[in-house]
């Protein structure tokens, strides 16, 4: 978030230029002079808040956070969507320090290029009308690294892992942009507390980008044979003078990580001593961890991987902090951490030091002994960071896990396609059993046999008692064709009283009744 801490005794400074304005605290709206009049805001008619510091026209400076030799850090609010952000501002003495200005300017494109959730986000930067030089970056709960060590070293193993390993995380990624913190130490460690539903969590953020240098490039702020840093974290080849590399990075990883384990730096001093007493690390190893806390138990390859860390030659220390970072999730997983067994899916082989001695690694059930030939390092330093990025993909292990995984994908397809077409096949396309439903077949129709119509009308006798009559069918209506039909005529019509003839005799039937067996 910054490059300062909290300091117990206040150092005078100047305080920004800023505009008296008013703020409103529902639409966030700004408003400073010949606006400032109203007191109640124009959009939505809440009532206005008096006598705020408006820093560039966008910003509502709150309470100062703290201080460095370069910039201020205040508490501030963004004009528009009512966001707390932390506001760095360069010093006033600075603004005319075209050295100061181009370190402060570059703090703002590094920080803002790195995108990790371990790296400080920053919003906004630039300048105001006046010149003033500013960095919005997001505000953060907690406190620095420095105060969890004064109150909780020396702390376990797993509990400095947690705390250490997403810091490096951060710094591997910005060696893998070409990018050198050159400034790494406690106070630059933040451990931020997020709320959460229940209780609340701690995330790492790396900050102050403000001395930090990309590789490569031909632009120089600083002048050459000039130190930069603080000298207790510091490696022995920046504190002659030389130029920083990401080995440098590494070097002060260790330092930090010394002193969580013990509550003192490598060679016996805390943070807090005179700076005379850095320069030993030039003449002198470190101690032991035994040396430092007696009586104290360490895991058995924790020793050799921080003399890795501190190692006075850059042959034997990890060319970045992507390698130490393989190198810490590896102790992670062999001291037994929940939160390091979380982020150490696997162990990964590290390459063995120039020295003969090889790198710490953590035991495993699979390998007996790792493959020296596919994780070999030059010991040219312009070649060994590509070599040492692609040793991890070269291990036997890793290739076995990525053929596995390579071919888990395929398996799958072919079961689910198996699957379906048998569902196809038997749920979809085999035809449902209808119910056989009795249909009559169309046959011609059956001429009814001609009866024998008699000249004389037929008269009905009735038949035996006893016998029961045939049914009979009845007469189905003549059908009229429009040709057949008459033309009505209009001559009356005779009226005739029908008269019902009593039977006499039977009438001839096509079939006589058989009665012999009533």
């Amino acid at each position: 978030m910054t490059d300062t801490a909290a300091h117990s005794s206040p150092r005078p400074f100047e305080p920004p230029l800023t505009t008296q304005g008013k703020y409103c605290p529902s639409c966030h709206s700004v408003y400073v002079t010949p606006e400032a009049e109203a007191n109640f805001c124009a959009k939505d008619g809440a009532q206005l808040l008096i006598d705020q510091r408006i820093f560039g026209g966008k910003y509502v400076l709150g309470e100062p956070l703290g201080y460095g030799h370069m910039s201020e850090v205040y508490i501030a609010t963004q004009a528009g969507i009512g966001r707390k952000v932390a506001l760095k501002l360069l010093r006033s003495e600075h603004e005319t320090s075209p050295e100061m200005r181009k370190r402060f300017e570059r703090e703002a494109q590094i920080a803002s290029s790195l995108d990790h959730p371990n790296a400080v986000t920053i919003f906004d930067s630039g300048h105001t009308s006046d010149g003033q030089s500013y960095i919005a970056m997001e505000l953060l709960s907690g406190e620095t690294l420095d105060r969890v060590i004064q109150r909780e070293a020396p702390m376990p193993i797993t509990r400095a892992l947690e705390l250490i390993i997403p810091a490096v995380r951060a710094l591997a990624a910005a060696h893998s942009r070409k990018i050198i913190h050159r400034d790494v130490k406690p106070e630059n460690i933040f451990v931020a507390h997020k709320p959460l539903s229940v209780g609340a969590e701690e995330v790492v953020k790396v900050l102050d980008f403000g001395i930090a240098r990309v590789l490569g490039r031909k632009t120089r702020v600083t002048s050459t044979q000039t130190a930069l840093g603080t000298p207790h974290y510091m490696a022995p080849e920046t504190l002659q003078g030389e130029e920083a590399t990401t080995q440098s990075d590494v070097y002060a990883i260790g330092v930090i990580l010394t002193e969580m384990l013990t509550g003192k730096l490598p060679w016996g001093e805390s943070s807090r001593s005179d700076v005379s007493t850095a320069m030993a690390r030039l003449v002198s190893p470190p101690n032991r961890l035994t040396e430092l806390l007696p009586g104290a138990q360490f895991p058995e390859d924790l020793q050799p991987a921080l003399d890795q860390f501190l190692s006075q030659t850059l042959d034997n220390r990890p060319v970045d902090c992507a390698v130490a970072l393989q190198i810490l999730l590896q102790l992670g997983q062999a001291a037994g951490g929940v939160a390091a067994l979380a982020l150490a899916a696997s162990s990964i082989s590290v390459p063995p030091l120039s020295s003969g001695r090889q790198a710490v690694t953590a035991p495993s059930s699979r390998e007996t002994a790792p493959d020296l030939d596919a994780v070999s390092v030059s010991h040219d330093r312009m070649t060994r960071p590509m070599r040492s990025a692609t040793a991890v993909m070269n291990s036997p292990r890793a290739q076995g896990s990525m053929s596995h995984s390579r071919w888990l994908p395929v398996a799958l397809v072919a079961g689910l396609s198996m699957a379906g077409l048998w569902l196809l096949k038997t749920r979809i396309l085999r035809p449902l059993k209808e119910p056989a439903v009795a249909t009559a077949t169309p046959t011609a129709p059956v001429e009814p046999p001609a009866l024998f119509v008699p000249d004389s009308p037929l008269v009905s006798e009735p038949q035996p008692s006893g016998a029961l009559a045939a049914p009979t069918k009845p007469e189905e209506p003549a059908l009229v064709r429009p040709s057949d039909k008459k033309e009505p005529d209009n001559k009356p019509r005779r009226r005739t009283k029908r008269t019902k003839e009593k039977p006499s005799g039977l009438p001839n039937l096509l079939y006589p009744l058989d009665t012999k067996g009533y």
